[in-house]
């Protein structure tokens, strides 16, 4: 089964089926936990599957794949393969971090250089002046009394 499983997943990423892609190649490595082809398989496919979706949660899934793969005693090639797939992500990652820190600091650069807001509602500034000289007369003459 672990042999379909994986030819269909190489087939059905190839044809663009992001997702069976993943169902397939994440059903191979919980058949056989040291198949690390099948590691290197499901992580390449959910680098491509947040290149289509953008969704962040694919490139944790795939530096998790990595993680478990390198865990499981590869060869070179195959350590090769998972660390240049577990340096994209991080790329990606970094990146991604790069463009929300650009994006904030745009923002609070808009919000320094935007026209101040008018007054808050509230009084107008000459009569509340007024009410204050009003009070303070008014506290004076208490202590006349």
């Amino acid at each position: 089964m672990g042999n379909f499983d994986f030819e269909a997943g190489k087939r059905f990423r190839k044809e663009g089926e992001i997702v069976d892609a993943l169902r397939c190649f994440k059903s191979v490595v919980d058949a056989d936990r040291d198949f690390v082809d099948g590691y290197i398989e499901l992580a390449t496919t959910y680098l491509l599957a947040f290149e289509e979706s953008g969704d962040p949660l694919c490139l944790d899934s795939c530096r998790n794949v990595c993680l478990a793969g390198l865990r499981r005693e590869p060869d070179e090639e195959q350590r090769h393969q998972l660390l240049h797939v577990q340096s994209s992500v991080e790329d990606l990652l970094l990146e991604s971090q790069k463009a929300e820190m650009d994006a904030m600091t745009d923002a609070m650069s808009d919000a320094e250089t935007s026209p101040a807001p008018l007054a808050a509602p509230g009084l107008d500034p000459d009569l509340e002046d007024e009410l204050e000289r009003i009070a303070e007369d008014s506290s004076d003459g208490e202590r006349g009394h």
